[in-house]
């Protein structure tokens, strides 16, 4: 009990920091989104034998805290759910910034899985936030495929 306690804990810390760093852009150089996803991917796909690659663009600089805290939370959703079941080599992770628009994109090459057999919320809490972002969502997958998940999101 004392350890689920402790987990419990330690996540409800995680989300405090995510939601305290959300609302505090540009104070800390040290805290820009590039490196909060660094961070997170090193966290999440750190103790698999997933290989990650990033490319985040070097001029993202998203103050909108509804974007940041979006964004971030997308990231961790589609790593955590690698991390636990796609089986994966390798996965990749995009952001930028083209023309008006922030592009997400999030692949691996793992197993896949059909959206309609997705177990929990994963799927339809990552679609709630890119809507609330006022963006489109998008997910292709097939068997031993992997899964690519795409953002778009207007820049405000």
């Amino acid at each position: 009990m004392l350890l689920k306690v402790e987990d419990q804990s330690q996540q409800l810390a995680e989300k405090i920091g995510d939601f305290i760093w959300s609302m505090k852009p540009r104070e800390d150089e040290f805290m820009t989104i590039s490196s909060r996803i660094k961070t997170y991917t090193n966290e999440i796909l750190g103790d698999t034998t997933i290989n990650h690659h990033l490319d985040i663009d070097n001029n993202i600089d998203i103050a909108n805290f509804t974007l940041r805290k979006n964004i971030l939370l997308i990231v961790k959703e589609a790593l955590n759910n690698a991390a636990k079941y796609s089986k994966a080599t390798n996965q990749y992770l995009h952001l930028k910034i083209e023309g008006q628009k922030i592009l997400l994109s999030i692949q691996d090459d793992g197993i896949g899985m059909n959206e309609q057999n997705a177990a929990g919320n994963g799927l339809a809490n990552m679609k709630k936030r890119a809507e609330e972002m006022n963006g489109v969502f998008e997910m292709e997958s097939g068997y031993e495929k992997g899964v690519h998940i795409s953002v778009f999101i207007p820049v405000p």
